[in-house]
């Protein structure tokens, strides 16, 4: 019995400490301690009663008091750790490094989770290809959101 949970243990510490982005043919990407990026377009999902209807929401300045510029940085995949960095200030981030993307995640003071998920895939202007979701309810009416865009190095 005792081999057998020394064992288990032994398998859970591999998978966790396992990171795949090692595999990644474009590390630098990994590497990448600042993005800035631009979600241009997007959509909201509103409830209404038992039904739900999309609104989507053409490029909007400063849509939702945060604009669509958003700024990531001190980003270690390592470590899981990052911050995003906004108009209303900056707060930490867990960082979660796939084979072809890496995964933000913002966790509010309200407990909204809201994720941005940069992937290891150009676009034609040299920008990576992202998307921003939020899932946010306001007045007890949940809003989903998914915004499309890219994200560049910034330096």
């Amino acid at each position: 019995m005792k081999k057998t949970v020394g064992l288990l243990m032994l398998v859970g510490l591999f998978i966790s400490s396992f990171q795949p982005y090692v595999f990644a043919e474009n590390k630098e990407f990994y590497l990448t301690q600042t993005f800035k990026c631009d979600f241009p377009i997007g959509s909201t999902f509103v409830f209404h009663d038992d039904k739900g209807e999309i609104r989507d929401k053409p490029k909007v300045e400063n849509a939702g008091g945060m604009g669509n510029e958003f700024i990531f940085d001190s980003i270690n995949v390592q470590n899981g750790t990052g911050r995003f960095v906004g108009n209303q200030g900056s707060t930490d981030l867990t960082v979660i490094a796939g084979l072809e993307e890496m995964s933000l995640i913002e966790v509010t003071p309200g407990g909204t989770v809201q994720m941005t998920v940069i992937y290891n895939s150009m676009n034609g202007e040299g920008a990576y290809l992202a998307v921003h979701s939020r899932h946010t309810s306001t007045f007890g009416v949940p809003m989903p959101s998914q915004y499309a865009g890219s994200c560049r190095v910034h330096e």
